[in-house]
């Protein structure tokens, strides 16, 4: 039986990987339920094709680690200006790893477009965490720490960043906009009450980074 386009969306909407794991008591659980495991040195493995249905391994050479990583490598002034920074970091990673793996065609949200190149919020928050994971690993995130990736209704998935000194916790999610475009960061609280940017889909050449880090 052929089902109807309006059947079809909704069959995919009920499989979407953009359901949060049952339990997931830290980053290191999140990451297992997706069969994926953490960085390490300059390697990281990287999601695609919804709920981590495609898992890439990528080494990056020191060039690309110094291009991503530019943004904080001078010590930020204070944890607001660390997510400022961050943001972008995360731009960086996209753009990169995306020219690798094929992610740099990725559109923003999960159905507007689909394919083994695209990446729902399942791929964004894990790889969120293996990103972040990899600026952890190598002294980078001065006022933060990686968090477990939250979850909301209707569902939608998000990395997370702890920030040290007082155990808030962020939401830095890249669903939104096309690869390369700087994540959106808010606190988890707001973002779980339905936030949204005011634009979704801003792409890389609409956004102008920082002259100076």
């Amino acid at each position: 039986m052929k089902l109807s386009p309006a059947l079809a969306l909704l069959s995919l909407l009920l499989l979407s990987a953009c359901v949060s794991p049952q339990r997931q008591e830290d980053y290191q659980t999140y990451i297992k339920y997706y069969k994926v495991t953490p960085p390490t040195d300059m390697t990281t493995q990287s999601c695609r094709g919804y709920g981590c249905r495609i898992i890439d391994t990528v080494t990056l050479k020191p060039r690309e680690w110094k291009y991503i990583t530019t943004p904080v490598r001078s010590a930020p002034a204070d944890a607001a200006q660390e997510r400022e920074r961050l943001r972008w970091v995360m731009a960086r990673f996209e753009t990169t790893i995306g020219a690798i793996t094929g992610t740099s065609e990725d559109w923003p949200g999960t159905y507007l477009n689909i394919g083994d190149y695209q990446q729902d919020c399942a791929d964004e928050s894990v790889n969120t965490t293996l990103y972040m994971l990899m600026l952890q690993n190598q002294g980078l995130l001065r006022y933060h720490k990686v968090g477990r990736p939250a979850g909301r209704f209707p569902p939608h998935l998000t990395g997370v960043l702890i920030e040290t000194a007082t155990g808030k916790a962020w939401a830095l999610d890249s669903w939104f906009h096309y690869s390369g475009v700087p994540a959106e960061v808010v606190p988890v609280s707001e973002w779980q009450a339905s936030w949204h940017p005011e634009k979704e889909d801003l792409r890389p050449e609409q956004v102008t980074p920082p002259k100076r880090w």
